[in-house]
């Protein structure tokens, strides 16, 4: 089994783990953890803004409605993104949380609750940290779990600039593995057919899709955060429209 950069793929991701089916991504991707970052923070990653917490939550949605056992994750202490995993997910999510877990406690949590497919949420960037040297950073949770990582890329106002701004990430840290890219904030049919000529001639990993810039895809927000999700109106019509609307483009 070869990963998307055409090595062998780690032990721990060969056949025997089950195969998720990106429709119009064009192969399978045969992880079965993975986290969901961003290459920034605010508006290229924030959860249920079009962002990594949107993709990650509906993929979440999406693959338990099809009867499998989603388990979610969130790296960090949030409590209100665990809460829209969860309701998307159907499974409580757990927090993984650097601060208050020692490494081992991270792994062991993991493991007991690991489900047929499990996804950790990041928070900020994907190599965003407390110091240089990338201390507790998304990066650092998906090297400790061995877990390969979807990066989402706002692409907002850019073509053949993402290009070498996703290369700079894909040989950033040789520990970490990018399995697939979501581009998101497309501004149209034009821009994506562009963004896919590039990413296909430039960056050798799996384009899992690229969702377009939609104002319905938003949750609305306090200044703390997203809104709880049990304090939404019509939350499962919102999660409806969310896998709807994405399930489209990824």
């Amino acid at each position: 089994m070869l990963n998307g950069l055409g090595r062998p793929a780690p032990a721990a991701h060969r056949p025997g783990a089950p195969a998720i089916w990106w429709p119009g991504c064009g192969g399978c991707w045969p992880e079965w953890r993975s986290p969901w970052t961003g290459w920034r923070g605010g508006r290229g990653r924030c959860p249920l803004r079009p962002g990594g917490g949107l993709a990650g939550c509906e993929a979440a949605w999406q693959l338990a409605r099809r009867g499998l056992a989603v388990q979610p994750f969130k790296k960090g202490p949030d409590y209100i993104d665990p809460m829209w995993l969860s309701r998307a997910a159907g499974r409580d999510c757990h927090n993984l949380d650097f601060q208050v877990m020692s490494d081992s406690e991270i792994r062991s949590t993991f493991a007991r609750h690991a489900g047929e497919i499990s996804i950790v949420e990041g928070n900020m960037g994907l190599f965003d940290s407390i110091d240089v040297e990338g201390e507790y950073s998304n990066a650092a949770m998906a090297a400790l779990l061995q877990a390969p990582v979807v990066l989402v890329v706002n692409v907002l106002g850019m073509t053949r600039s993402a290009a070498p701004l996703v290369l700079g990430f894909l040989q950033f840290d040789p520990r970490i593995r990018i399995a697939g890219i979501i581009l998101n904030n497309v501004a149209g049919k034009r821009h994506e057919e562009r963004l896919r000529q590039v990413f296909e001639r430039y960056v050798d990993v799996p384009l899992l899709g690229c969702i377009h810039r939609d104002p319905e895809l938003a949750i609305s927000e306090r200044h703390l955060g997203l809104i709880p999700s049990n304090e939404a109106g019509e939350v499962e019509r919102k999660l409806d429209y969310i896998a709807a609307a994405v399930g489209r483009e990824i």
